[in-house]
């Protein structure tokens, strides 16, 4: 669900449905043989979607129905990969730009692309293959701030308990695209195999310039260990970790990470709440 920028409440549904409330109640779309397995951004011009095979624009007519102003296809792959919960897309769009484009991951292969398209007609713009090879998924969202797209991989995160247990880990990958305000290209700023994010949906501040997330290395050893993570925006250098703690109960799995005013990391996990105090 989100918020209509006038009023109202926009909503998706699993098997390719959009809508919105309103006076005369909920009114919707469909998309046939589609379906939507992310959220959904609201702008002033109507809902941004991606469904199983395109990223799409549903605006309100002039009686206040859903129709679909665009749709845009991009390469959706022919498998889920390991780390995503559906074969298609894993990110919800993400707005910038003031609101003049809008940024998803594709699921093609060999690698992923980060794919940016003009929000008003749904041309693409620019599409930036990033991670190895045969190698690239997220299931969560861009991070942009200050035009510029955080993306960060997720590959190996299946099945969760194996995969992050016993010293293992998944593919690591996190990588800051530029994108120009006016025309929507965009180009590679850097990559990094530096940072592991096995699942968090990670946060960025302008505050000191970093990327807040939520890592754990492999270990010869077999320990469990999961890090507070901090990533310059401006170099995809590491700049610091803090141990947040040992073994399968500190996974996230694939909750958020939430900053607070005072300067706290807040990260969900399975068994509880795990907290990085600011000094």
């Amino acid at each position: 669900l989100a918020p209509d920028w006038r009023s109202g409440v926009w909503f998706v549904g699993t098997r390719g449905t959009v809508g919105v409330t309103g006076a005369g109640g909920a009114r919707v779309v469909r998309f046939p043989g589609q379906d939507i397995e992310n959220s959904l951004a609201v702008t002033e011009r109507g809902a941004l979607v991606v469904t199983s095979r395109a990223l799409a624009l549903v605006e309100r007519d002039s009686r206040g129905a859903p129709r679909v102003r665009w749709q845009t296809r991009y390469a959706a792959g022919s498998r889920r990969k390991p780390g995503q919960t559906s074969r298609a897309s894993g990110t919800t769009p993400t707005v910038l730009s003031a609101g003049r484009h809008v940024a998803i991951a594709d699921n093609a292969e060999p690698r992923m692309h980060v794919i940016v398209a003009d929000a008003r007609t749904g041309r693409t713009t620019c599409s930036v293959p990033v991670f190895r090879p045969g190698r690239s998924a997220t299931e969560n969202s861009l991070i942009a701030t200050g035009g510029v797209l955080i993306v960060e991989n997720n590959y190996g995160y299946d099945p969760p308990v194996t995969a992050t247990s016993g010293g293992h880990t998944t593919e690591p990958g996190m990588a800051a695209i530029r994108v120009d305000p006016r025309t929507g290209r965009c180009r590679k700023l850097w990559e990094t195999r530096a940072v592991t994010v096995p699942s968090l949906v990670s946060k960025a501040t302008s505050a000191g310039g970093q990327i807040l997330t939520y890592t754990k290395r492999a270990s010869r050893a077999g320990l469990d260990a999961w890090y507070f993570t901090g990533v310059d925006l401006r170099t995809g250098r590491v700049r610091w970790t803090r141990l947040a703690g040992m073994g399968m109960a500190h996974n996230n799995h694939y909750a958020a990470t939430y900053l607070s005013p005072a300067g706290d990391l807040f990260t969900g996990t399975l068994l509880g709440l795990v907290v990085l105090r600011a000094r």
